[in-house]
């Protein structure tokens, strides 16, 4: 067993080197306690803790107890919002589409919409199966439509990591499964979403490799309609689901393209600490276009409120180590958006981050070695995260991500997105460019298919299997953190 010393060394190595996990730790169990809260006793957790912090305000601890009184006042608005919707078997009525409507499978719409329900506007989750597409199809965010079905109030779960949960964090007032979606009434369009139809129809048009283009805008703009069920299913097995959704993969990056681009072109006269600080603006800029280009949503949003915190500690704190910076993103994050480590994208973007400052900190200098070990690292310690949530793992996903990933998305992101926006302003030349990455896309597609027919591309882990495997996952990570730990102390 571990002793209570080395617990208490792990303890004060933390507190020295990345004193801002304390908070978010903190933080962390404040939000869990007030879950289980009700507003009789919600004043008596604030007096508690605040007590905490008064009597260990000179003792060890105190950063965990400041945490935790700030985690239950964060969550004070969710602890008085109370749904006072009535569940109905026949209702109807008129709201605005938030954003695009997901098409998870064939036959089937998801979308949010903002309703006129009781007293207010209440946000209601629609699914819908089997209806007349002539419909469905014509929805887009900002149309306004008539909806009717069977309403169901969402209600707070006893399980905060529960589907439930996650719909009530959001914000979800109801559920309602539609029997009918009437033709959209009006449109209220703006400029992001006009550009982005103009650059769907304009790629469509120039180029006849429609698997090639789909590709293109699921992978550059995120769309996610655009997609055969064949596709979805075999990026999914083997493991480059992120590759097909725009989320905090691609803003990042986005990002590091624009980085390494203005390394490259930086002049040698220069003083190089301030052209990197301007350029890392610069490239936050670019990055805060591409994001509300692509529609602003929460998981590319999240991407890039986590690159700006990272940026601002490496201008503010440049002697800070990679470790503390990473959790004062995650404090940030976690001021700005309450209980945001229920949810599975915050931690997968988070394990993603620390395993790209552990695989640079074991490769050092080494270019080769650096992206290997960055691949490998992100690799361990997002498997970790899905294998614990789904028990999803493929053995496959490492070479895959190791060779094709950062290499396709870049492709699409980068040279794919600009060859599509020179296209809908007529530059000479960019539909070429655009046939040329549509043609490799689907390439690409031909070899994923074809892998996805061995048996060995994945699996569901379930029981002793799903125990191993996250095990050994978590032996991996902690080597990887140890190598990481030692090649920095050498370097120091």
């Amino acid at each position: 067993m571990v002793s209570l010393s080395k617990i208490t060394l792990l303890y004060l190595g933390l507190r020295r080197s990345m004193p801002a996990m304390l908070l978010t730790v903190g933080i962390l169990l404040g939000e869990v306690v007030s879950w289980y809260l009700s507003s009789r006793t919600f004043g008596l957790a604030l007096v508690v803790a605040g007590g905490l912090v008064l009597f260990l305000s000179r003792r060890r601890f105190v950063e965990v107890a400041a945490g935790a009184l700030v985690g239950i006042v964060l969550s004070t608005p969710m602890q008085f919002r109370d749904s006072k919707l009535v569940g109905s078997e026949d209702v109807s009525f008129q709201g605005v589409v938030r954003e695009t409507p997901r098409r998870t499978i064939p036959g089937q719409v998801v979308f949010e919409l903002d309703a006129a329900l009781g007293q207010g506007q209440s946000l209601v989750r629609c699914r819908a199966i089997d209806l007349p597409w002539r419909n469905s199809a014509l929805l887009v965010a900002g149309a306004t439509v008539v909806v009717r079905g069977a309403l169901k109030p969402t209600l707070k779960p006893i399980n905060p990591i529960s589907w439930e949960g996650w719909l009530w964090r959001r914000g979800v007032d109801a559920e309602c499964k539609a029997l009918f979606i009437s033709k959209p009434i009006e449109f209220r369009s703006d400029w992001v979403t006009s550009l982005r139809e103009t650059l769907r129809e304009t790629s469509l048009a120039l180029t006849d490799n429609e698997r090639g283009v789909a590709l293109l805008l699921s992978m550059a703009l995120g769309y996610r309609d655009v997609l055969s069920p064949t596709i979805e299913r075999a990026f999914s097995t083997l493991g480059l689901t992120h590759l097909l959704v725009v989320s905090g993969y691609q803003v990042s990056m986005v990002f590091g393209c624009v980085l390494v681009i203005g390394m490259v072109i930086a002049p040698r006269g220069s003083t190089f600490r301030y052209w990197r600080e301007g350029l890392r603006m610069v490239a936050l800029c670019l990055t805060l276009a591409y994001v509300v280009m692509i529609g602003a949503e929460m998981s590319s949003v999240r991407a890039f409120i986590a690159a700006t915190f990272i940026c601002s500690q490496q201008i503010c704190e440049t002697r800070s180590s990679f470790a503390q910076r990473w959790a004062v993103a995650l404090l940030l994050m976690q001021l700005v958006w309450p209980y945001c480590l229920f949810d599975i994208g915050v931690v997968l973007t988070f394990a993603a981050l620390a395993g790209i400052g552990t695989g640079a900190a074991i490769g050092g200098r080494r270019k080769m070695v650096t992206w290997v070990a960055v691949t490998c690292s992100v690799w361990v310690f997002t498997s970790l995260i899905v294998v614990l949530w789904n028990g999803a793992f493929s053995l496959v996903s490492v070479p895959m991500n190791l060779f094709i990933a950062a290499p396709w998305s870049a492709l699409n992101c980068t040279a794919g997105l600009a060859s599509l926006l020179a296209a809908a302003f007529g530059v000479p030349g960019a539909p070429y460019v655009l046939s040329l990455i549509a043609g490799v896309n689907s390439l690409l597609s031909e070899v994923l298919l074809w892998i996805v027919e061995f048996p060995f591309a994945g699996w569901i882990l379930v029981g002793v299997h799903r125990i191993v495997v996250a095990a050994t996952l978590s032996l991996l990570g902690a080597v990887l953190l140890g190598c990481a730990y030692r090649a920095r102390q050498m370097r120091v």
